[in-house]
């Protein structure tokens, strides 16, 4: 095929899918969905929680990191109450 023959097949081809895009672009577009005011659908009221619920949801662990280093049977001495950032050292699951 001459050569342009097949530049001006690959300008139409080309000119063909970017007007197919925006053909699709102009059915599917994101204006059906509808507007909602901020918070619609929240439920409840939004508070802090006070320092009785804190005391009463979470338990205090002791900040004690020189405690923590000293060897104890080669590991440290770790809190006994365990949460989610100390649950692979208080297990054993660590190294």
């Amino acid at each position: 095929m001459q050569p342009v023959i097949m530049l001006l097949m690959s300008g139409i081809f080309m000119f063909a899918v970017i007007g197919g895009i925006s053909l699709l672009a102009h059915y599917y577009t994101l204006n059906g969905i509808k507007s909602k005011t901020v918070g619609d659908g929240q439920h409840g009221t939004a508070r802090f929680a006070t320092r009785e619920e804190i005391r009463d949801t979470y338990e205090q662990i002791p900040y004690e990191p020189e405690l923590w280093r000293t060897p104890t049977n080669g590991t440290g001495h770790y809190p006994r109450k365990c949460g989610a950032a100390w649950e692979a050292l208080c297990s054993g699951g660590y190294g």
